[in-house]
């Protein structure tokens, strides 16, 4: 098991090559009320989902992941995990051995650290790296203008970055690995048509008598 969100469920799995891969499920909103007990406040904003309406989002998020997948090359370019096969209710995906860029801030905490110094240091080295993360991931966007792509859910739950030296040795795009991914509230013109995810697909829109 390695994620949970309100739609899905991310499990680690090896593919049929002996490939590590990212499986994620749908498992439903109902279901994740129930086990949850009340819903949160945005939650609560939400429509009701039935199978069938997952399913068409699924579709369309595997669309986009495999859009944003084909522009993104490059070594000044964030990456997107490679789509390795979908169905209806699933999808999988490259399994990345990184990190989120959270967990990359929250192991970052110069608030815990008492020497002035040995902080300065550790927010430079962020500083760096930060530089890296942005430059790459809003290199990706560039190419993406021209399809009107959003990500609408961008965070730093949803980048995950790999350092390929040392911390306090960044210095160039190459010693960052940086990966976006999570494409279920994105929104993309593709092969003509203009395409969104979660609460945006025009599923959900309310409907005039």
């Amino acid at each position: 098991f390695v994620a949970k969100g309100i739609w899905a469920h991310v499990f680690k799995g090896t593919g049929p090559a002996g490939e590590e891969v990212a499986l994620k499920m749908l498992h439903g909103f109902k279901e994740q009320k129930e086990k949850n007990g009340d819903p949160k406040p945005f939650e609560k904003l939400m429509p009701p989902r039935n199978s069938a309406e997952q399913q068409a989002e699924n579709a369309i998020e595997c669309k986009i992941h495999k859009y944003m997948q084909s522009i993104a090359d490059g070594a000044d370019c964030a990456k997107v995990p490679m789509m390795l096969g979908s169905d209806a209710t699933n999808a999988a995906i490259e399994f990345i051995e990184a990190m989120s860029l959270e967990a990359f801030l929250r192991e970052s905490d110069r608030s815990k650290i008492d020497d002035a110094d040995a902080a300065a240091a550790v927010a430079l080295q962020v500083k760096k790296v930060l530089a890296v993360v942005i430059k790459k991931v809003f290199t990706l966007y560039g190419r993406a203008k021209e399809a009107q792509f959003s990500h609408r859910d961008l965070n730093d739950g949803n980048i995950m970055l790999r350092l390929n030296v040392n911390v306090e040795d960044v210095k160039c795009l190459d010693d960052v690995d940086v990966w976006l991914f999570d494409f279920g509230k994105s929104m993309a013109r593709i092969d003509g048509s203009m395409v969104s995810g979660g609460m945006w697909n025009p599923i959900h829109m309310p409907k005039n008598d």
